[in-house]
């Protein structure tokens, strides 16, 4: 065969084909990226500050929002009256009424304040002394206490 005969032939290739590759163990590029990557060990820390930082923006003292309904506003602290809801910082429910902090009302000859004190009959065997003003919380029925008011019946 001539040299040039061989170049004609089909049956030779005219450029050498590359070798054929081993298989792989590694995945195809889209699957690489697709894969999760090891967790780090700064990575809950970033999750940790992140949900500090929402709640935060969820609890700022932005500008006042009152409720429009029955609906209580996320973190602030409310206390429900009846049908109605209260800040305990500025109202407490007394009579099953939302009132001031600052509301005070007649006990005999005495005033007390509705939020923190009550007025309470006096069964001890004074006339003059009817009623007694007790720390919220305790009984009535209890046994005086250096707290207690006692208070003598209105002449009005």
């Amino acid at each position: 065969m001539t040299r040039q005969s061989q170049l004609r032939s089909p049956s030779r290739p005219l450029a050498p084909s590359p070798a054929p590759r081993a298989p792989s163990s590694a995945p195809p590029p889209a699957a690489r990226l697709a894969a999760p990557r090891p967790a780090r060990g700064s990575d809950w820390l970033i999750a940790v500050l992140a949900a500090v930082c929402i709640l935060l923006l969820l609890c700022s003292h932005g500008a006042p929002v009152s409720p429009t309904g029955p609906q209580l506003l996320l973190c602030q602290s409310h206390e429900r009256c009846g049908d109605k809801f209260y800040d305990p910082r500025q109202d407490c429910c007394y009579d099953d009424a939302v009132v001031p902090l600052g509301r005070t009302q007649k006990c005999g000859n005495c005033t007390f304040r509705v939020c923190f004190e009550q007025c309470c009959p006096w069964l001890v065997n004074r006339p003059r002394e009817s009623f007694v003003v007790k720390v919220k919380g305790h009984s009535c029925y209890s046994a005086p206490s250096s707290d207690d008011r006692v208070c003598s019946r209105s002449t009005i």
